[in-house]
Protein backbone atom coordinates (compact mmCIF):
# COMPACT_ATOMS: atom_id res chain seq x y z
CA UNK A 1 0.00 0.00 0.00
CA UNK A 2 1.32 3.54 -0.97
CA UNK A 3 0.53 6.83 0.97
CA UNK A 4 -0.91 9.55 -1.53
CA UNK A 5 1.35 12.28 -1.38
CA UNK A 6 0.66 15.75 -0.02
CA UNK A 7 1.07 17.52 3.57
CA UNK A 8 -0.82 15.78 6.32
CA UNK A 9 -3.02 17.63 8.63
CA UNK A 10 -0.33 17.07 11.54
CA UNK A 11 2.40 19.08 9.37
CA UNK A 12 0.21 21.58 8.84
CA UNK A 13 -1.11 21.98 12.46
CA UNK A 14 1.77 24.60 13.71
CA UNK A 15 0.82 26.82 11.37
CA UNK A 16 -2.89 26.72 11.27
CA UNK A 17 -4.71 29.67 13.60
CA UNK A 18 -7.73 28.85 15.30
CA UNK A 19 -10.44 29.19 12.36
CA UNK A 20 -8.26 26.74 10.10
CA UNK A 21 -8.32 24.23 12.87
CA UNK A 22 -12.50 24.74 12.99
CA UNK A 23 -12.62 24.90 9.63
CA UNK A 24 -10.93 21.28 9.36
CA UNK A 25 -13.19 19.63 12.09
CA UNK A 26 -16.06 21.28 10.30
CA UNK A 27 -14.84 20.06 6.96
CA UNK A 28 -14.05 16.34 7.96
CA UNK A 29 -17.62 16.31 9.86
CA UNK A 30 -19.17 17.13 6.70
CA UNK A 31 -17.45 14.06 5.09
CA UNK A 32 -18.61 11.76 7.96
CA UNK A 33 -22.41 13.02 7.61
CA UNK A 34 -21.88 12.55 3.40
CA UNK A 35 -20.82 9.21 3.93
CA UNK A 36 -23.17 7.75 6.37
CA UNK A 37 -25.67 8.59 3.41
CA UNK A 38 -23.70 5.68 1.91
CA UNK A 39 -25.45 1.92 3.09
CA UNK A 40 -24.54 -1.72 3.10
CA UNK A 41 -26.29 -4.45 4.68
CA UNK A 42 -22.77 -6.20 5.16
CA UNK A 43 -19.83 -4.96 6.99
CA UNK A 44 -16.53 -4.97 5.34
CA UNK A 45 -13.85 -2.75 3.56
CA UNK A 46 -14.89 -1.30 0.10
CA UNK A 47 -13.74 -4.71 -1.76
CA UNK A 48 -16.01 -6.42 -0.38
CA UNK A 49 -13.33 -8.21 2.84
CA UNK A 50 -12.42 -7.87 5.83
CA UNK A 51 -11.62 -4.67 8.06
CA UNK A 52 -8.57 -4.59 10.70
CA UNK A 53 -10.57 -2.95 13.83
CA UNK A 54 -7.83 -3.75 16.86
CA UNK A 55 -10.16 -1.92 19.11
CA UNK A 56 -13.07 -4.37 18.72
CA UNK A 57 -11.27 -6.69 20.44
CA UNK A 58 -10.48 -7.27 24.07
CA UNK A 59 -6.35 -7.24 25.06
CA UNK A 60 -6.34 -10.76 25.58
CA UNK A 61 -8.37 -12.07 22.28
CA UNK A 62 -7.14 -12.51 18.79
CA UNK A 63 -7.36 -9.90 16.38
CA UNK A 64 -9.97 -10.56 13.36
CA UNK A 65 -11.18 -9.03 10.57
CA UNK A 66 -13.39 -11.68 8.88
CA UNK A 67 -16.96 -9.85 8.94
CA UNK A 68 -19.78 -11.89 10.92
CA UNK A 69 -16.91 -11.89 13.47
CA UNK A 70 -16.71 -7.89 13.74
CA UNK A 71 -20.36 -7.99 13.27
CA UNK A 72 -20.42 -9.94 16.42
CA UNK A 73 -18.29 -7.73 18.08
CA UNK A 74 -20.05 -4.69 17.16
CA UNK A 75 -23.59 -6.16 18.59
CA UNK A 76 -21.68 -6.81 21.78
CA UNK A 77 -21.10 -3.41 22.45
CA UNK A 78 -24.66 -2.11 21.26
CA UNK A 79 -23.93 -1.29 18.05
CA UNK A 80 -27.35 -1.00 15.59
CA UNK A 81 -26.17 -3.36 13.19
CA UNK A 82 -29.23 -3.38 10.91
CA UNK A 83 -27.47 -1.33 8.72
CA UNK A 84 -23.72 -0.24 7.64
CA UNK A 85 -22.49 3.05 6.23
CA UNK A 86 -19.19 3.85 4.47
CA UNK A 87 -16.89 5.45 6.72
CA UNK A 88 -13.19 6.41 6.85
CA UNK A 89 -12.02 4.24 10.50
CA UNK A 90 -8.65 5.63 10.89
CA UNK A 91 -9.14 10.13 10.92
CA UNK A 92 -6.10 10.26 12.72
CA UNK A 93 -4.41 13.96 11.34
CA UNK A 94 -1.54 11.92 9.76
CA UNK A 95 -3.86 9.94 7.93
CA UNK A 96 -5.54 13.30 6.79
CA UNK A 97 -4.36 15.11 3.66
CA UNK A 98 -5.11 19.62 3.64
CA UNK A 99 -5.17 21.94 1.53
CA UNK A 100 -4.37 25.96 1.58
CA UNK A 101 -8.51 25.73 1.40
CA UNK A 102 -10.56 23.01 2.47
CA UNK A 103 -12.06 21.77 -0.62
CA UNK A 104 -11.52 18.49 -1.57
CA UNK A 105 -12.65 15.87 -0.76
CA UNK A 106 -24.98 5.96 12.04
CA UNK A 107 -21.29 5.10 12.89
CA UNK A 108 -21.13 4.93 16.52
CA UNK A 109 -17.76 3.22 15.95
CA UNK A 110 -16.25 6.49 14.03
CA UNK A 111 -17.48 8.77 17.02
CA UNK A 112 -16.25 5.97 19.87
CA UNK A 113 -12.81 6.20 18.18
CA UNK A 114 -12.63 10.03 18.12
CA UNK A 115 -12.93 9.57 21.78
CA UNK A 116 -11.08 6.51 22.81
CA UNK A 117 -8.37 6.50 20.06
CA UNK A 118 -5.35 8.62 20.96
CA UNK A 119 -4.19 7.36 17.47
CA UNK A 120 -5.88 10.60 16.31
CA UNK A 121 -4.44 12.90 18.75
CA UNK A 122 -1.75 15.46 17.00
CA UNK A 123 1.61 13.94 16.64
CA UNK A 124 3.78 16.05 19.81
CA UNK A 125 6.35 17.03 17.41
CA UNK A 126 3.16 19.31 15.69
CA UNK A 127 1.59 20.13 18.61
CA UNK A 128 2.99 23.04 19.83
CA UNK A 129 1.58 24.36 22.67
CA UNK A 130 -1.92 22.60 21.58
CA UNK A 131 -3.46 20.25 23.53
CA UNK A 132 -2.50 16.98 21.71
CA UNK A 133 -6.13 16.02 22.26
CA UNK A 134 -7.52 19.02 20.67
CA UNK A 135 -8.56 17.50 17.08
CA UNK A 136 -9.68 14.18 18.37
CA UNK A 137 -11.75 16.10 21.13
CA UNK A 138 -13.20 18.51 18.35
CA UNK A 139 -14.21 15.89 15.94
CA UNK A 140 -15.72 13.76 18.66
CA UNK A 141 -18.23 16.54 19.81
CA UNK A 142 -18.67 17.77 15.97
CA UNK A 143 -19.78 14.38 15.13
CA UNK A 144 -21.94 14.43 18.38
CA UNK A 145 -23.98 17.59 17.66
CA UNK A 146 -24.54 15.92 13.51
CA UNK A 147 -26.20 13.05 15.81
CA UNK A 148 -23.63 10.51 15.79
CA UNK A 149 -23.73 8.42 19.20
CA UNK A 150 -21.13 6.08 20.95
CA UNK A 151 -20.93 3.24 22.87
CA UNK A 152 -17.97 4.12 24.77
CA UNK A 153 -19.12 3.04 27.77
CA UNK A 154 -19.46 -0.48 26.55
CA UNK A 155 -16.08 -0.61 25.00
CA UNK A 156 -14.50 0.43 28.15
CA UNK A 157 -16.50 -2.02 30.00
CA UNK A 158 -15.20 -4.62 27.52
CA UNK A 159 -11.71 -3.90 27.48
CA UNK A 160 -12.08 -3.99 31.22
CA UNK A 161 -12.99 -7.51 31.42
CA UNK A 162 -10.67 -8.51 28.83
CA UNK A 163 -7.39 -7.69 31.36
CA UNK A 164 -6.52 -9.69 34.18
CA UNK A 165 -8.29 -9.23 37.49
CA UNK A 166 -4.71 -7.80 39.22
CA UNK A 167 -4.79 -4.84 36.33
CA UNK A 168 -8.80 -3.86 35.97
CA UNK A 169 -8.76 -1.16 39.05
CA UNK A 170 -5.64 0.58 37.31
CA UNK A 171 -7.85 0.61 34.00
CA UNK A 172 -9.40 4.30 33.38
CA UNK A 173 -12.82 4.96 32.29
Amino acid sequence: MSRVSGRTLAEAWPSLDETWKHQYVEFVTNVCVSLHLLESDTIGGVDGKGVEQQHLFGYDEEKQTDPPILQQKCERLGMNCSKFFFCHLDLGPVNLIVEDVPISGRVEWLRTKAIISVGLDIPEEFAGSDDLSWWRSQLQDSLGEQGFSHCTDEWVSMKKQSLPEEEREAFGT
